[in-house]
């Protein structure tokens, strides 16, 4: 796990998540599916340059905020599911929790 990338690491753990419950596991999907988009999102606009980033980030700075904020909500949710699944990655969520 240390050798991947944080995007690699969120997608195994969407792929190996084994959530016994079908409505928890769609929205699992569904969450990280979304956690992935928007943290690609966020990449490609962190590789720009600093002017272009700045400029950007002063301009649109409350959506930048309720963009976050959304982003940490999603991941939260996911994480939760994963935590109360009982499955092999259950304990992810202890470890990040703590």
């Amino acid at each position: 796990m240390v050798a991947l990338t944080p995007s690699e690491r969120l997608e195994r753990v969407a792929v190996g998540a084994a959530i016994p419950d079908e409505r928890g596991a769609e929205q699992f999907t569904s969450l990280m599916a979304d956690v992935l988009k928007d943290y690609s999102a966020f990449l490609e606009f962190s590789h720009r340059n600093k002017t272009e980033i700045g400029a950007e980030f002063d301009e649109n700075f409350p959506v930048w905020r309720v963009n976050s904020y959304d982003f940490g909500r999603k991941f939260a949710e996911a994480l939760t599911i994963l935590g109360q699944s009982g499955g092999p990655l259950d304990g992810l969520y202890r470890i990040i929790l703590i």
